[in-house]
């Protein structure tokens, strides 16, 4: 029999056939770890030998940990398969040989060298970067569209799914066609429809076809499905809702940072467009900021991200919808989109974007004449006037109160009490 190794994703597959059932077995071998000096793995066996134990309505036969560097480890996992899968016709697999010729494939691949090239023989292309929607998804890299809870994320995630599913524009941005997956870890199933269907009737377009999976375990556990699938589909674009779900939480004692490396590695074996839904801080949310705001958790998910934009109420919802924002806050690969005023409509009849024109902005005074003016009317803490100078324009949080006030301070124009308490200092005039 013959036998193959391929990579997949952050694993490999093994395939043993002959010419007749080139897959006759397969073992897929993924979450490889080097623990201990030795390599760790996951292995799951499928195979289409008729005699097989397999688990129901699957070709599934073993899925069970292996120490590939460990002898009897191999052993175990083999005398289990000679159990699931008894021989055929007098024929013998052995399976002790099949697990430590995958050992040797696997080491090999995992330490072969690195590859290294001139970049003065690079090729570098002359056309721009290729995007899936004009300026906001850019081909093969990820893109993260964070934003408060509840502020749109979802449905404008749904819309762009049908915008590239179709090849239909979205605002003034032009779409090019490719087939796109939505990995679900926050609703089900009908909820997304319904998303997809509502953006489908906003765009005026029969429902598409956007393939969807409901999943639970991080992405990274699932990488090497999802990579083959991706590939066998042609997959231009994976769309993950949400980020914080979709990543591995950290292990007591490990770098909080981990789990963000480990999931921008696992979306680079994708190999495709990644629009990743993520959300914003509390902190963020309970100032609401306006300008300051980044996705919740490690600095290297804003790192990984080749593309970051966020999703903003800009003013309280009205009659006429919602009245949203959407910043280009992060670009690797280009000059920045100017923020796109939208307005959404989401009724029975579909969810309708809008493009909204905006007001010319108001001329405010220097923030620390609005504090003195604040003042005027009696003393306040920093906290406080925050609140009395945030409106739906601009937002303010205590620290940029306390460094304009900091200034007064030390102009004694201002004084303040043990407590915080900011008061205007009267200023008196002496007699001649």
């Amino acid at each position: 029999m013959d036998s193959r190794l391929t990579s997949t994703g952050l694993g490999y597959r093994y395939v043993l056939g002959d010419d007749y059932e080139p897959d006759l077995l397969t073992i897929d071998v993924t979450q490889i770890r080097m623990r201990s000096g030795s390599m760790y793995a996951l292995l799951g066996t499928s195979t289409l030998i008729n005699t097989a134990r397999t688990i129901p309505n699957t070709n599934s036969v073993l899925i069970a940990e292996c120490w590939l560097l460990s002898e009897r480890s191999r052993k175990d996992y083999a005398t289990a398969l000679e159990r699931l899968i008894p021989s055929q016709g007098g024929a013998v697999i052995d399976f002790s040989a099949i697990l430590e010729q995958l050992a040797q494939m696997v080491v090999e691949a995992e330490n072969t060298p690195v590859e290294v090239v001139s970049l003065r023989n690079t090729v570098i292309p002359t056309s721009p970067t290729l995007f899936l929607l004009e300026g906001l998804i850019p081909a093969g890299k990820p893109t993260i569209l964070y934003g408060a809870g509840g502020v749109g994320k979802s449905i404008l995630a749904a819309t762009l799914a049908v915008c590239v599913q179709t090849g239909t524009g979205f605002l003034h941005m032009a779409a090019r066609q490719r087939e796109v997956l939505y990995l679900d870890w926050e609703t089900d199933e009908v909820d997304i429809a319904a998303r997809v269907q509502a953006a489908a009737r906003g765009l005026k377009v029969p429902m598409p076809e956007v393939r969807y999976s409901s999943l639970v375990r991080p992405i990274e556990d699932r990488i090497n499905q999802l990579a083959a699938y991706i590939a066998d589909n042609e997959i231009g674009l994976v769309i993950i809702d949400s980020v914080g779900m979709a990543m591995n939480s950290a292990k007591d004692g490990s770098d909080a940072s981990e789990g963000a490396i480990r999931f921008f590695r696992a979306l680079r074996a994708l190999d495709c467009a990644v629009l990743a839904i993520d959300h914003v801080s509390g902190d963020d949310i309970r100032r609401r900021a306006t300008g300051a705001a980044k996705p919740y958790g490690s600095v290297y998910k804003w790192n990984s991200a080749r593309n970051a934009f966020e999703l903003r109420e800009l003013r309280s919802p009205d009659s006429r919808g919602s009245h949203l924002t959407l910043v280009h806050r992060k670009s690797n690969l280009g000059p920045y989109m100017p923020e796109q005023h939208i307005r959404l409509e989401w009724t029975n009849s579909g969810a309708f974007f809008y493009p909204e024109a905006m007001a010319a902005p108001t001329t405010r005074a220097p923030l620390t004449e609005q504090i003195l003016d604040v003042l005027a009317t009696g003393p306040a803490t920093a906290n406080r006037l925050a609140d009395l100078l945030s409106d739906e324009e601009v937002t303010y949080g205590e620290l940029d109160i306390r460094r304009a006030a900091k200034a007064l301070l030390g102009e004694n124009k201002l004084s303040t009490s043990a407590d915080g308490t900011l008061r205007i200092v009267v200023q008196t005039v002496d007699n001649v």
